[in-house]
């Protein structure tokens, strides 16, 4: 670890509270577990006790990896260069928190690096200990497992063993998913950092895959299915936001009600019709497998509530992921240049309708 990201964290302790000091520090040792317990690829594809398997999904993302930025003209660096072996399935758990009368990510502020609408914890035990605490506080809470995640270039990210559950295409997804984030970062805007990174994953793990023919026609029906099961999911959290506050709902058994019927009458049917419509049966219809809370519900639109618009705005410009990520970093030069006020992303698609007139 180098001075200046030493002096970011000593910065962290100072300025946190006690409790969150005491995440910090949880963290922080977990990270550098992960960090000593990692093997140069080198020394790991050469060993043999390691699976075939495993060698096989690590020079996937080698590939995955040196793809992403010849593409992207981008020196790569050293992510990835090295493995560690995990002795659980996942490497984290992430807590989302939502008060019971609306649908919106409680967002936790740290000084330097900014606000996040979620926690993570290397221990199940503590998020679920930071879970309940928020549930005393009065809050609904959402635990989900981690496979990946990234460090933001303040690390050198190593490749995890629990990429290795994915088949080879949601991997490469994955992949792309994780490198965007390094190459860009919206500071302060979770929500759409982590949207770009799901709209990139999925083409650029298109493209890599070169479909073809009707292969290409299927992958891009499931795209469109999906897109447009997720504008319905945003609809929907919409609609019940209004319902909450056209209630004037003030009580959490009483927010609770309201959510029931919601999913009974509104949510389940609803999304069950769209589902049909695109010929995918309930089975693997996947709003239908779970029983959502605001918590859950706020945990997906910070990862999908921001796609569309985002390829709409693609759309719009006519160009290919290189220049729309091109177009992007220019975006966001441009607003951190100027004296502006309020966020990137309205700055974004506010000049976006500008430059259309």
């Amino acid at each position: 670890m180098d001075v200046l990201r030493i002096s970011i964290f000593l910065s962290l302790f100072i300025l946190s509270s006690c409790a969150k000091f005491q995440y910090l520090v949880e963290q922080g040792v977990g990270q550098m577990k992960l960090l000593t317990k990692a093997r140069p690829n080198k020394e790991v594809l050469k060993d043999v006790k390691i699976s075939g398997e495993s060698k096989k999904k690590i020079r996937k993302v080698e590939l995955y990896k040196k793809y992403f930025f010849e593409y992207f003209q981008k020196p790569s660096g050293k992510i990835y260069s090295s493995t560690t072996f995990l002795d659980t399935n996942e490497v984290s758990f992430l807590v989302i928190v939502s008060s019971p009368l609306q649908v919106k990510a409680l967002e936790e502020y740290f000084p330097i690096v900014g606000s996040f609408p979620y926690l993570g914890f290397f221990h199940k035990k503590s998020a679920k200990k930071y879970a309940k605490r928020k549930e005393d506080d009065g809050n609904v809470t959402w635990i989900r497992p981690v496979y990946a995640y990234s460090t933001l270039n303040y690390f050198t990210d190593p490749i995890l063993s629990s990429f290795f559950h994915y088949s080879d295409y949601k991997l490469a997804e994955l992949i792309f998913h994780e490198l965007l984030h390094t190459v860009l970062f919206i500071n302060g805007e979770v929500d759409l950092s982590e949207a770009l990174a799901q709209y990139f994953g999925r083409k650029m793990a298109i493209e890599y895959f070169k479909f073809e023919g009707e292969a290409k026609r299927k992958k891009l029906r499931e795209n469109r299915a999906k897109m447009e099961i997720q504008k319905l999911l945003v609809s929907l959290v919409a609609d019940l936001n209004g319902i909450y506050k056209l209630k004037n709902v003030k009580k959490r058994a009483d927010a609770e009600a309201v959510l029931d019927d919601f999913l009974k009458k509104r949510f389940y049917p609803s999304i069950e019709r769209k589902c049909s419509e695109y010929g995918i049966s309930g089975k693997k219809c996947f709003p239908l497998k779970r029983r959502w809370n605001n918590a859950s519900l706020a945990a997906w639109l910070t990862y999908e509530g921001k796609v569309e618009k985002l390829a709409n705005l693609h759309k719009k410009l006519g160009v290919g992921m290189n220049g729309f990520l091109y177009h992007l970093e220019k975006k966001y030069d441009d607003f951190k240049k100027q004296d502006v006020s309020g966020t990137f992303e309205n700055f974004l698609f506010q000049t976006a309708i500008a430059g259309t007139k």
